[in-house]
């Protein structure tokens, strides 16, 4: 998969291209979902975020699960406000990111921080 930015994302695996368009369309869309949902899995076993190495895609989808998990805990533990501090504190670490000049990591971290922000909004 090549996305609109340039980001490639291997397959997890092959694909046989038929006659019947509908029949490979419908196996290309299977294989797109298990991989992306494989990289999802793997990335929620993980304890951070390997920016570099993950699909955007994936990177905000897991960052927006664990916001939930995190901020159901805080409310009912009542240290939401605290949270709200991790979450600035993890817009701080995103924000001085360095991302060498590489547009494709630029476009991911630019994008998590824009969902940080937003998380930042829900929580007030």
């Amino acid at each position: 998969m090549i996305s609109s930015i340039g980001e490639y994302v291997p397959l997890s695996s092959t694909i046989v291209i038929k006659d019947d368009v509908e029949i490979w369309l419908g196996d290309l869309e299977k294989v797109m979902r298990t991989t992306l949902d494989q990289q999802l899995k793997g990335t929620l076993k993980k304890d951070g975020l390997d920016i570099q190495n993950t699909p955007s895609q994936v990177c905000q989808l897991a960052q927006m699960i664990k916001f939930s998990d995190e901020c159901v805990a805080a409310i009912k533990q009542g240290k939401l406000e605290n949270y709200r501090g991790d979450l600035k504190k993890q817009l701080e670490s995103f924000a001085i990111f360095e991302h060498k000049g590489d547009f494709l990591l630029f476009n991911k971290v630019k994008a998590l921080i824009l969902d940080v922000i937003h998380n930042v909004d829900v929580t007030e």
